[in-house]
């Protein structure tokens, strides 16, 4: 199945569509915000961890 299928096929259901949607939307949403929280922790112990003489460049 192309591409174009898919599109054509989700193109006849709109109520599925919209849901499908909000749904890719919400999941995006949800990973992203666990992905910058895990991003941040791990920053800010990378940058505990790192030695002084390099911070104070």
């Amino acid at each position: 199945m192309t591409m174009l299928q898919m599109v054509y096929l989700l193109g006849q259901t709109d109520g599925y569509v919209s849901g499908l949607l909000l749904e890719f939307v919400s999941l995006v949403f949800f990973y992203g915000c666990s992905f910058v929280c895990i991003f941040l922790s791990g920053f800010s112990g990378f940058k505990a961890l790192s030695p002084p003489n390099e911070t104070g460049k």
